[in-house]
C-alpha cells in the first residue's frame, strides 16, 4: 500500500493521544480493519476507542474548532489545534473523522482512506549512469529529515560522492546547523516535529538575507505526492519538489544544476572490469582484506566504499577489485561482499600472485 506515512502517524498520535489523556480507568483501544481490497486498491477504517470521560452533545459541536479544548478543564492542554489540523489532514487523504461519545462512558473515532496497491519499493531508485563524483572543490550538503533511514540512505549516496553533509532530525535543528556549517544546498523533508520543512525554509532565508549571504537552494522531499504540498513548497521557495522512493538521476541533475557541477561517471572500461564475473582480480594484501572483512561484517558500505576508493591509490592494479566492492556497496550487497572478501581471504591465491609467503587461514576467522 502507498499512503502518506507522516501524515496518516500525525493523525492517530493526535487521538490515541487524547483518548489516553482523559480515559483514568478501563481501556484505550486502537483497531485497523480492511473493509475492502482489490489488485489496485485497499480501503482500511481506523478507529480508536476509549472508556473515558466521554463529551456532551455541545461539546462534540466544538470539538474540532481552533482554540476550542473541551472535556475536564483539570486535562485541558495546549492551543486545541491538534484535533483541527488532524481533521483537516484526513480531508486531504479524501475522508472524514467520525466521532461518537457520551459523558461518562467513553468516546469512538474513526476515518476510513482508500490506499493504492503497490510493490514495496526501494527508498532510492538507482541511475542508469553511476556518477564517481564531481569537478571543483567539495561542496556541503544539508539533509532534514526526522526519519534516520531517509537520512542515512541520502548520506551515503551524497558523502560517497564527495560532498560534506551535515544533518538534522527536525526543522529547528536544520535552521541551527544552517547557521553553524553553512552548507551550499539542503534538501529538506516537509513534514517533521518541532519545526516542518516549509517553515524551517522561511526561517533559513530571513537569516541569510540578514547575514548579506545568497539564497540557499532548497530540494523539498516528500512521501506525499499531493499537487497541493507541491505547490505550498515551489512558493515556499523550494527549487524543487522531489517523492519518494526519490528518483537518484533526477536528484543529481537537480543538484548539479543548482549548484554549477560538472559529474563524473565511470570510464566504461572501468565499468566492465568492475562488473564482468570472468575478470581476474588482483586482490590486495590480505591486512587490506582484513580490514574489508571487519567492515562486510558490519555492514558499513560508507566505509566499504571509502576503502575501494583507497585501494586504488596503493595499486591500480587493485582498481577491477575496488570497482566491484565499490558497486555491491552502491546497492548494499552485504552478503555478496562478504562473499567476495571471504573467498579471497580463504583461498591463498592472493598471496601467491603477490608474491607474498602463502598462509592458510585458520578456523577462527570464519563467520
Amino acid at each position: 500500500m502507498l499512503a502518506d506515512e507522516k501524515r496518516l502517524r500525525q493523525v492517530l498520535l493526535n487521538v490515541l493521544g487524547n483518548a489516553v489523556k482523559f480515559t483514568d480507568r478501563g481501556r484505550v483501544r486502537f483497531g485497523v480493519q480492511a473493509l475492502a481490497h482489490d489488485r489496485v486498491a485497499v480501503r482500511l477504517r481506523f478507529e480508536v476507542e476509549d472508556t473515558g470521560v466521554g463529551m456532551t452533545p455541545e461539546q462534540l459541536a466544538k470539538l474540532f474548532q481552533p482554540f476550542e479544548r473541551v472535556g475536564d478543564v483539570r486535562r485541558r492542554a495546549g492551543t486545541g489545534l491538534g484535533l483541527m489540523i488532524s481533521r483537516q489532514l484526513v480531508h486531504l487523504m479524501g475522508s472524514e473523522i467520525h466521532v461518537q461519545s457520551r459523558p461518562g462512558e467513553g468516546s469512538r473515532f474513526w476515518f476510513e482512506v482508500t490506499l493504492p496497491v503497490t510493490e514495496l519499493a526501494a527508498s532510492l531508485q538507482p541511475s542508469e549512469r553511476d556518477a564517481i563524483g564531481y569537478e571543483g572543490p567539495r561542496r556541503k550538503v544539508l539533509i532534514a529529515d526526522d526519519v534516520v533511514g531517509n537520512r542515512a540512505v541520502l548520506s551515503d549516496l551524497l558523502s560517497g560522492l564527495g560532498f560534506e553533509i551535515c544533518e538534522a532530525t527536525n526543522g529547528q535543528e536544520a535552521v541551527e546547523q544552517e547557521m553553524a556549517a553553512s552548507p551550499d544546498l539542503a534538501v529538506m523533508d516537509l513534514v517533521m516535529p518541532v519545526m516542518g520543512g516549509l517553515e524551517a525554509m522561511q526561517c533559513i532565508c530571513r537569516n541569510r538575507q540578514a547575514r548579506g549571504l545568497a539564497r540557499l537552494p532548497f530540494i523539498v522531499v516528500s512521501a506525499s505526492a499531493n499537487e497541493e504540498d507541491h505547490a505550498w513548497s515551489i512558493a515556499a521557495g523550494a527549487d524543487a519538489f522531489l517523492t519518494e522512493p526519490i528518483d537518484q538521476e533526477s536528484l543529481l541533475r537537480i543538484i548539479g544544476a543548482r549548484l554549477g557541477l560538472t559529474w563524473l561517471y565511470a570510464r566504461p572500461a572501468e565499468k566492465q572490469a568492475g562488473d564482468g564475473e570472468g575478470t581476474e582480480l588482483v586482490v590486495p594484501p590480505r591486512e587490506q582484506m582484513e580490514v574489508l572483512h571487519t567492515l562486510a561484517l558490519k555492514g558499513n558500505m560508507r566505509d566499504i566504499r571509502k576503502r575501494a576508493a583507497y585501494l586504488t591509490t596503493l595499486d591500480e592494479r587493485y582498481r577491477p577489485f575496488a570497482d566491484r566492492l565499490d558497486r555491491l556497496a552502491q546497492s548494499c550487497q552485504s552478503k555478496a561482499i562478504r562473499s567476495l572478501v571471504e573467498e579471497r581471504l580463504q583461498g591463498g591465491e592472493p598471496e601467491a600472485r603477490l608474491g607474498l609467503s602463502p598462509r592458510r587461514i585458520g578456523g577462527d576467522q570464519r563467520s
